[in-house]
């Protein structure tokens, strides 16, 4: 498999770029989405030579954290759109899109530990607010490896 990256982003950064082109690939229209497929194809490749390269070998936790991932960023998707359709409940929406990112940001975390990757310089920010705990369970099982 040859090293010719596209991207120098972490192996984190490109499953979460895989991921948003994939919302992007669906829910955008037909003539959007073609323009997604490139990125993608080149994202692939990239995942399959550091996957390849650094002999990664997958795990139900791994698996289950890119899982997450994607969902956590189509739910970023979506609230957007409710914070421009519901301007009442704005501040809200947004409290809850700064938890879906310092989720995202964790679960990235997570992943770069996993294949040893995570240094203090590429490790991301997790903020998250007082009044929500929703994600706490989800944290203490992805944790555990439950």
């Amino acid at each position: 498999m040859t090293d010719m990256r596209q991207f120098q982003f972490s192996f984190a950064d490109l499953i979460d770029q895989l991921t948003i082109d994939q919302i992007k690939e669906v829910l955008l229209s037909e003539e959007q989405a073609k323009k997604i497929i490139s990125e993608i194809e080149q994202l692939e490749h990239d995942i399959g030579t550091l996957l390849h390269n650094k002999n990664i070998g997958l795990k139900a936790e791994f698996i289950r954290m890119v899982i997450l991932l994607s969902q956590i960023n189509l739910h970023v998707w979506y609230n957007k759109d409710e914070m421009m359709s519901e301007p009442d409940n704005y501040i809200e929406l947004l409290r809850f899109s700064q938890d879906l990112n310092s989720m995202r940001n964790h679960i990235k975390n997570l992943i770069m530990a996993a294949i040893d990757e995570a240094t203090p310089a590429n490790k991301r920010s997790t903020f998250f607010s007082d009044n929500s705990s929703w994600y706490v369970q989800i944290l203490a099982n992805l944790r555990n490896g439950k």
